[in-house]
């Protein structure tokens, strides 16, 4: 299972400056229960998920670019949207066995 979890950075740095001495406060467990109580399941078989800031960049490039307002604009999408950072891989192994 795949699921994405909010902890806040405070409590990301206080595990990383307590986990060598092997004693995490139980405050600090408390805020990592409640992010993966509160955190979002990723469905089976799930696409790539990735940082559509980046399209939205690629799209306004697009638009405002001399050289492509009269080029194929399919193409062009494509090539940038086909380098948008993942975030997350797609999950096509769990979705090939239903």
């Amino acid at each position: 299972m795949q699921i994405v979890i909010d902890i806040p950075e405070e409590t990301v740095n206080e595990i990383k400056d307590n986990v060598m001495f092997g004693v995490i406060p139980s405050e600090i467990l408390w805020d990592v229960t409640s992010a993966f109580v509160n955190g979002i399941p990723l469905p089976k078989g799930h696409g790539k998920i990735i940082d559509y800031g980046y399209v939205v960049d690629a799209i306004d490039d697009w638009v405002n670019a001399e050289e492509y307002r009269y080029t194929n604009a399919t193409d062009y999408l494509r090539k940038r949207v086909a380098n948008v950072p993942t975030i997350i891989e797609a999950d096509k192994a769990e979705s090939e066995d239903e």
